[in-house]
């Protein structure tokens, strides 16, 4: 299947700075986040949704899928991927609730 457009809400943006921010800091070193970023980056665009679907969220078109710890949510329109945001899994369980419910 061909790569899909993937479109980054500014939300998703920031989320996933924030997220790569705090492992470059962690680290002392860009690498791991640079790869990590990357790593999603790719995911994404090869996300092939005709052989089997992301998991499905309590809400209606939201999809995500786990890449290692990182969480990414998305919708699929057509040939487009857009990204409303990401998060750290390891966080606060009540936080991550909040995020979809006011989605």
């Amino acid at each position: 299947m061909d790569e899909q457009k993937v479109i980054w809400s500014k939300k998703a943006k920031v989320q996933l700075f924030l997220i790569m921010d705090y492992y470059a800091e962690r680290n002392k070193s860009d690498t791991y986040s640079l790869k990590l970023e990357r790593e999603i980056k790719l995911k994404l665009s090869k996300l092939d949704l005709s052989i089997a679907l992301p998991q499905k969220t309590s809400i209606l078109d939201l999809f995500y899928f786990t890449h290692k710890h990182i969480a990414v949510f998305f919708v699929f329109e057509l040939n487009t991927i857009t990204v409303k945001f990401v998060i750290d899994e390891r966080r606060n369980p009540k936080r991550i609730e909040k995020l979809i419910s006011d989605f």
